[in-house]
């Protein structure tokens, strides 16, 4: 695979740039080409037409880093085996072709899929869609294995037009496992449309479904004219889809009820019904963060969240006045320990166990290492920097927790936690890898950070991120 590196500062400062010497290639494309894209200036991406991938040598643009890059808008209609993965994109994607997938974006446009009618493979998955002018998702004249999975869409704002959440026509279509809602003061906000799907292969189900205010459920038009479905039960009676869907709030990060001008999270609390909710999918193993998605060994049909963010990140409400205590100089009652461990092995959350109150096994380990958080000079255990607080935590070998242990159980890590003698927990499960070399270095610095105050309605929301290096 041939490897392009993008962005500011890069080899190749802009998509465009790299997308110019893959033009140059011969074409059919006899490589596979990988555009690894840092974050860089504003752009619209559109490929050059003589580019030809080929299913056995695709070309892929992707975001490897933390950061998500913002691009301006995204054209791929006419390149097919293109994959297009992690990025923030103002405007709409628009794409149709044969070998196509969209997964792990932002879009504050719409994802508008038209074909020709021709039989091909698309894949949409770990998408948040919102604040588009018409449909979220759009997909129209497809025919072949179209899947549209682990979606979190979001439709408000209508007026003169109707907005769906997502519009299907003429279309063959798996839609599972994703979150679409309406939400305003109009009929105009829809969750869905099937228009002209007479003869069309439809699966639909697994997903979860919510209206607020005026918003309806959807439309269905099978050729002489839209009917209204006004709710939920309708739709599963008219429709014929959907029996094991729900209908519930899926309590989003923030979407905008209050403030319309407020910025969108569809992010979903702890308390959603969406988590542990659908199955364990092989195809989509992570989700929009790339965070690993649960399985539940016992009980595949319930082992992950619906929508487009797995819940990654346990945070209890005491836990949450802790540190709003230490930021605001009302406590000096610090955090005491940290845990790392395998996934499932350190919340108390029941789909996050190794095994379920209900004796159902997971596919996760049960020992994890406690460590007690300390600093050596220079070094303090915790400090306050605006609105994050700071843990600093030095893990070395103990008689508990031998190199031996610390090596396999720091190269694997996917839970990490931080604790109190009293039980506040907090926990991030994370797909990041911990560097430790028993052979070496035997310590190994974990920063953990909780900043207070992000882009979602709960100004006092905290997130937990966390940083490793080897001391």
């Amino acid at each position: 695979m041939q490897i392009y590196e993008v962005g500011t500062g890069r080899t190749y400062p802009t998509i465009a740039s790299a997308l110019a010497v893959v033009s140059a290639l011969g074409q059919p494309l006899t490589e596979a080409q990988q555009l690894e894209v840092a974050p860089l200036e504003l752009e619209a991406v559109t490929i050059p037409p003589n580019i030809e991938p080929t299913a056995s040598f695709p070309l892929n643009i992707v975001n490897l880093d933390f950061s998500r890059p913002i691009l301006e808008s995204v054209d791929i209609t006419d390149t097919p085996h293109l994959r297009l993965t992690g990025f923030e994109v103002l405007g709409d994607v628009e794409a149709g072709q044969d070998g196509q997938m969209v997964s792990e974006n932002i879009i504050r446009g719409a994802l508008k899929a038209i074909g020709d009618a021709s039989t091909i493979t698309f894949r949409a998955y770990n998408n948040s869609v919102h604040g588009f002018t018409d449909r979220g998702i759009l997909i129209q004249n497809m025919r072949g294995n179209i899947r549209v999975l682990f979606n979190s869409i979001l439709a408000r704002n209508a007026s003169g037009t109707p907005r769906y959440a997502i519009e299907v026509v003429e279309s063959d279509i798996e839609a599972k496992y994703n979150i679409m809602a309406a939400q305003g003061d109009s009929a105009l906000n829809r969750i869905i449309s099937l228009v002209n799907m007479t003869g069309r292969t439809v699966a639909m189900d697994g997903n979860l479904y919510w209206q607020t205010g005026e918003a309806i459920f959807g439309v269905r038009d099978v050729g002489a004219g839209p009917v209204t479905i006004a709710t939920f039960e309708d739709w599963q009676s008219v429709a014929g889809v959907d029996a094991a869907s729900l209908f519930d709030d899926p309590f989003f990060g923030c979407s905008g009820d209050d403030d319309p001008d407020i910025a969108i999270n569809l992010t979903v609390a702890q308390q959603s019904p969406a988590i542990a909710a659908a199955p364990w999918d092989a195809d989509v193993q992570i989700d929009i963060d790339k965070t690993r998605r649960p399985r539940l060994v016992g009980d595949p049909g319930h082992s992950t969240t619906i929508g487009a963010f797995e819940q990654a990140q346990v945070i209890t409400e005491a836990g949450k006045a802790r540190i709003l205590d230490l930021l605001g100089g009302a406590s000096t009652d610090y955090l005491t320990k940290v845990a790392v461990g395998d996934e499932g092995t350190i919340s108390d959350e029941e789909y996050l166990q190794p095994e379920t109150p209900s004796k159902i096994s997971t596919d996760v380990q049960s020992r994890i290492v406690v460590i007690p958080i300390q600093a050596p000079p220079p070094f303090v255990k915790a400090f306050t920097f605006g609105t994050t607080a700071f843990f600093d935590c030095f893990v070395t070998p103990t008689p508990d927790a031998s190199e031996a242990l610390l090596d396999a159980k720091m190269n694997t890590v996917s839970e990490v936690g931080l604790l109190t003698n009293d039980g506040i927990l907090f926990l991030l499960r994370t797909i990041q890898r911990t560097p430790f070399d028993p052979l070496g270095r035997t310590t190994v610095r974990i920063r953990f950070g909780i900043a207070v105050g992000s882009d979602i309605c709960d100004a006092l929301a905290p997130s937990l991120s966390l940083t490793a290096e080897p001391e």
